[in-house]
């Protein structure tokens, strides 16, 4: 993973799903990205549920919203994210 990191260009913030298909989650894989290059991380997530709070404070600039969402909602969360 942190070979694909090395080949993308430094973004100023990554969308992600929390549920991806495997043996790792979103949240595992963000802490990686952060721990690597502290790149901000907004979860967009049907499963609410799945998102475990405790574990998403171990990466400091991680927000999430949940699908559907209105576009001033993405917005404002996109701020949120980049500005915590």
């Amino acid at each position: 993973m942190i070979k694909a990191l090395k080949k993308l260009p430094n973004p100023d913030l990554i969308l992600m799903d929390i549920g991806l298909a495997g043996s790792i989650d979103g949240i595992e894989i963000a802490r990686k990205i952060w721990q690597y290059n502290n790149i901000p991380i907004l979860f967009l997530t049907k499963h609410v549920n799945l998102i475990k709070i405790e574990e998403m404070k171990s990466i400091s600039s991680c927000g999430y919203l949940g699908k559907p969402y209105l576009e001033k909602d993405l917005l404002t969360a996109i701020e949120n994210t980049l500005h915590t």
